[in-house]
């Protein structure tokens, strides 16, 4: 599970490693939100009483490694997250990493 806060902020890093404006925090709960029904996501909301607030936490419905699979194309244009360098396949190819 992952907090919907991580996801933003990996997000704008990458909209500024592709020197892009990210999107408001709004339309990116709307993408998440897209995501679910798609059945690419489950989310659930998380509450912590008065003082730990509210928060939804979001989890892959596939494999890492299939997600990446899929996103092979967009990957190749925009580059990768360091945090999904071991799931790229070793096809020789060099990906630019943030």
């Amino acid at each position: 599970m992952i907090f919907s806060r991580f996801i933003g902020k990996r997000y704008k890093e990458l909209s500024e490693f592709q020197n892009r404006d990210p999107r408001t925090a709004r339309r990116m709960r709307s993408f998440l939100s897209d995501f679910e029904i798609l059945n690419l996501t489950l989310s659930r909301m998380e509450h912590r009483g008065q003082d730990g607030g509210t928060y939804r936490e979001h989890e892959l419905t596939r494999d890492i490694a299939t997600v990446v699979d899929a996103l092979q194309t967009l990957i190749s244009e925009f580059g990768a997250h360091r945090s999904i360098v071991e799931y790229l396949p070793d096809s020789g190819e060099e990906f630019a990493t943030l």
